[in-house]
């Protein structure tokens, strides 16, 4: 893949995923044998773990929004400055082990 098409698809997770809450993009964008090192204690460090953590954001927080302020990337690692906003609207659950 390209740099550029190895951005959109970090903006795709970011957007339609995060933002979103469309876990269906997960299926898209996500290798199988996807391992998330920053998975939070107790949460699976695989795409169920992620379909949770975006579950959560988005039963506590309402009007979550992402802006992408600036993408850079070089062969295939791309870093993204972004700022996310929201408003605590509900409550949060934390994960358990």
């Amino acid at each position: 893949m390209t740099i550029a098409e190895n951005k959109a698809i970090v903006i795709r997770f970011n957007k339609d995923f995060l933002e979103q809450g469309n876990i269906e993009v997960l299926k898209e964008i996500v290798a199988t044998d996807f391992i998330n090192h920053t998975a939070a204690g107790g949460v699976p460090n695989n795409a169920e773990g992620l379909k949770q953590f975006v579950t959560l954001l988005h039963t506590g927080f309402s009007d979550f929004h992402i802006d992408i302020h600036e993408q850079v990337g070089e062969a295939d690692i791309i870093a993204t400055r972004k700022t996310i906003r929201a408003t605590h609207t509900g409550e949060i659950i934390p994960f358990r082990h």
